[in-house]
């Protein structure tokens, strides 16, 4: 019978197996396997030819026109459902199989699907919308919604030059009652976040309100206040509480050896604190003590993750442990130039040496499992 590859409507019955359609040879029938007609048959595969946008099959490999035709189906179908990133996905698939199989991208078809994709998505975002507000959900999550309903409304503007009022106008109403909702919303989300210590989350959802006043204010004339006094006062409140949350946060990772993210945050405990002394007035000092003894920890306990980590590469290959103990090697210097008095910390022979003889086979690999590896001179 042959290899059976469907192309659309039909299925062709590659007998020789060479991935070329044959006239002569290879079987034409329907989805159900049922033989076609001569005027059929040629109608279907007439069909084809103008979709991949050829004149003949000569040098069209049927595997990867079958693939092609199947990005495109399956990009109709995302479409439908207004699935609009899963339809880029389907399409630049198609993309890639043309240029696998030589052919020119059929645009004129992709574009239809990206139409009606952006048409049925911005209707799902609104309906979505439109029952979030009805349910009395978060003010916030219906606006991401509404959002995403405009950036589809504006590309079919932009790319297709199509302006929907039936969009415009449910779209229109529910963003000015979502924005009334959402900017007094805000406030109190602000506030929550400042109370709990989250800068970066404060930060955003005051960007957000500033975003969400000047749209209600330039779309709709709707004039709400922002306060730059309250304002301040909410983010003097996130940088009090958040601050010793980041010293917090900086001591747990660096007692799990996470040097360069403890590292990281140190980095980012110092801007912060920059900024509440500079934009808003905070007499906060960076404690050196406390940092200096965070590092310290995390230089230790990062020797010895790094010599866990290259007994584990050791165990599965001779080459790559090096790099880590060439990286406690590095926190030892280190450690010995900040913060070693008298006798200097060292890495334990016996260990490296187990390492080494780990990589070559010449001994079984030890376990070193979690008991600390190095002590404090």
């Amino acid at each position: 019978m042959g290899n059976s590859i469907r192309l659309g409507n039909v299925t062709i019955s590659d007998v020789n197996f060479n991935n070329q359609f044959d006239p002569g040879m290879d079987l034409v029938t329907n989805s159900f396997g049922k033989a076609l007609t001569a005027k059929t048959k040629a109608h279907h595969l007439g069909k084809i030819l103008k979709f991949l946008q050829v004149p003949r099959w000569k040098g069209i490999r049927l595997l990867e026109a079958s693939r092609y035709l199947d990005y495109f189906s399956e990009a109709r179908r995302q479409a439908h459902f207004g699935d609009v990133r899963d339809v880029a996905v389907s399409l630049q698939e198609a993309k890639d199989e043309a240029a696998g199989l030589g052919i020119s991208f059929n645009r004129r078809i992709a574009n239809q699907i990206i139409k009606r994709s952006l048409i049925k998505g911005a209707w799902k975002q609104i309906h979505l919308a439109k029952k979030l507000l009805g349910n009395g959900a978060d003010p916030s999550v219906i606006l991401k919604h509404l959002k995403q309903a405009e950036m589809f409304e504006t590309e079919l503007q932009s790319k297709f030059k199509i302006r929907i009022q039936r969009i415009q106008r449910p779209l229109s109403k529910l963003l000015k009652t979502t924005l009334q909702k959402v900017l007094p919303y805000l406030i109190l989300e602000a506030k929550n976040a400042a109370s709990a210590g989250d800068i970066y989350s404060t930060e955003a959802i005051i960007q957000d309100l500033h975003e969400y006043a000047s749209k209600a204010r330039q779309r709709f004339q709707i004039n709400f206040p922002i306060i730059p006094v309250a304002i301040k006062k909410i983010m003097q409140t996130a940088y009090l509480m958040g601050i010793p949350k980041l010293y917090q946060k900086a001591w747990n990772l660096a007692t799990h050896g996470q040097t360069i993210r403890t590292r990281r945050v140190i980095r980012q405990m110092r801007t912060r604190l920059n900024e509440a002394q500079k934009v808003y007035g905070l007499t906060l000092n960076y404690r050196v003590n406390w940092a200096d003894l965070i590092l310290e920890e995390a230089l230790i306990k990062g020797i010895d993750d790094n010599l866990r980590l290259a007994l584990r590469s050791a165990q599965r290959k001779p080459v790559g442990h090096q790099r880590w103990i060439r990286l406690a090697e590095q926190y030892v210097r280190e450690y010995n130039i900040k913060f070693s008095i008298g006798k200097k910390l060292q890495l334990d022979t016996a260990i490296l040496d187990e390492i080494r003889d780990c990589s070559q086979k010449l001994t079984p690999c030890p376990s070193i499992g979690s008991l600390p590896l190095t002590q404090r001179p």
